[in-house]
């Protein structure tokens, strides 16, 4: 495994830690899908989760 798919797999891992914790919080497995939707496109956008290699 590359180390774009380790950085990607522990951004991911977050997102999903903190979309938990979120949709316990409020009991809510809808809470939970919007967050790990935003945190996702968030994360993308900001370019920590990398779907290309970046040109040199």
């Amino acid at each position: 495994m590359g180390a774009r798919q380790k950085l990607n797999s522990m951004t991911a891992g977050g997102i999903f830690l903190i979309a938990s914790l979120i949709g316990l919080g409020f009991q809510s497995w809808l809470m939970f899908f919007v967050v790990v939707g935003l945190l996702t496109m968030a994360a993308v956008g900001n370019g920590d989760i990398r779907t290309k290699p970046r040109r040199r």
